[in-house]
């Protein structure tokens, strides 16, 4: 029996390590000048974004589409890291309105995550990403549920 060569040994031992240490992709911008998107249902929407903070480590991303579409995601975040949506207290809660009126909310216990990646305060700004499913409260609860996927953020105030 041949002993295996030391190089053989490291370039299977490389080719393991590259293969299976790949880092998760980070959601990004699609179009970096509205700074606010999101598929909903399969669609990409993107938005005139906003931030604000009304109190201490509380923020409300909101947005408004071309075609009216609006979104509002309001949650608490202390420091960076992933925020439950659809808890009922000011932790975390969203809310997507048709152009025509309709209304869906996050009303019920984790139904979506914010995931905050960068939160500064001088200038103010937030960037992260997104995704919740939200059921319909008017005009009629509970009728239809609107699906929210790899939405992102970068905005400051």
């Amino acid at each position: 029996m041949k002993p295996f060569k030391p190089s053989i040994i490291l370039s299977v031992l490389a080719l393991f390590t590259s293969i299976s240490c790949k880092k998760a992709a980070v959601p990004t911008v699609q179009n970096p000048n509205t700074q606010l998107e999101a598929y909903i249902n399969n669609s990409l929407i993107q938005f005139n974004g906003k931030a604000s903070e009304p109190s201490p480590n509380q923020y409300v991303i909101s947005g408004v589409s071309g075609n009216n579409v609006k979104i509002q995601i309001s949650f608490a975040a202390p420091a960076v890291g992933t925020y439950t949506l659809g808890t009922m207290n000011f932790n975390g809660e969203a809310t997507l309105t048709s152009g025509s009126g309709e209304v869906w909310s996050t009303n019920i216990p984790d139904s979506g995550s914010v995931y905050v990646s960068t939160l500064t305060s001088s200038p103010n700004s937030i960037s992260g990403s997104f995704s919740f499913s939200a059921i319909e409260t008017k005009p009629t609860p509970n009728a239809s549920t609107e699906s929210v996927t790899s939405g992102s953020f970068n905005l400051t105030w």
